[in-house]
This record gives structure tokens, sequence and C-alpha cells, in this order.
């Protein structure tokens, strides 16, 4: 699924979710995993959104374990349908979230392909690691960055 794979330890992920500062949803089928989606609260806080302002989700990563269908777009519209649930379950838990942000990184940039018709803002970043080396650029559609 992925050529470079960057992750935080487990018990710092758990640690996250113990807080809840992250959500990790997951899709299975017959016994596989193929849907994954990582958000975490942002920890901002957006003024004057929607009139009162608001908190910020942040959607780390995702994984789409779904094979193609020739003509059709089923398995794509079930991954897209599967992260507004995903958003839809912590809007339930906390209305102050009202900011997404996305990565347009590995699998998330399906995600960001079909929300093309939402307002979005893009800004350019990139990812620099201290106690990690790559010898070349690596193609954002085949990295997973869970940190």
């Amino acid at each position: 699924l992925f050529e470079f794979c960057a992750y935080m330890d487990v018990g710092a992920l758990k640690a996250r979710v113990d807080a809840g500062q992250l959500w990790i949803f997951c899709i299975k089928h017959e016994g596989s995993i193929i849907a994954a989606y990582f958000i975490e609260d942002a920890m901002m806080l957006y003024e004057k959104v929607n009139d009162y302002g608001g908190k910020t989700l942040n959607l780390v990563a995702s994984m789409c374990n779904m094979k193609k269908k020739s003509k059709e777009n089923v398995n794509i519209n079930m991954f897209v349908k599967g992260f507004a649930e995903c958003l839809a379950m912590i809007h339930k838990q906390n209305r102050d979230y009202a900011m997404l942000l996305m990565d347009d990184v590995g699998h998330n940039q399906i995600l960001v392909k079909e929300m093309q018709s939402l307002e979005i803002v893009k800004t350019t970043g990139a990812y620099y690691m201290i106690n990690g080396f790559v010898k070349e650029p690596i193609n954002a559609n085949r990295a997973l960055m869970l940190i």
C-alpha cells in the first residue's frame, strides 16, 4: 500500500487515544481492515467560524485497502462515506468542531480530491525528520505519515 511509513510508538498512539486527542476508526470486511482513519484534535481554535468560532480536527492519515472496481467508484465512495461517518461520530460527541485540516499525503489524497466542492484553503508544507534519512524524495501518494 505504501512505499514509506513514518509513525509514532504504539504506546504514544494509545496514550493519545486514551486522552481523547486521537480517534482511530476502521472499516472491517470479511476479517480484513479495508479502511482506516486517524483523526486528531488539532488543538487549534478558529474565531469567526459559524459566527462563534470552532475547534479543529486534523485527518492525520488514512488507509484505503479496497480493490478498485472497473467502471464504478463504489469502493472510493465507501471510503469517502466511511470518513464522513467518522466525522459525524466525533461531531456527535463534541459539536464545537467546525474546521478540518487534511494533509494531502497518502490515501488522504483520495478524500481531498472528493471534497473539492467544499471551501478549501491550501497551504504548502513539508515533513522534516530529525532521526531519519531518506535518499530521494518520496511520492506523496505512496507515503503514510502517522506522526
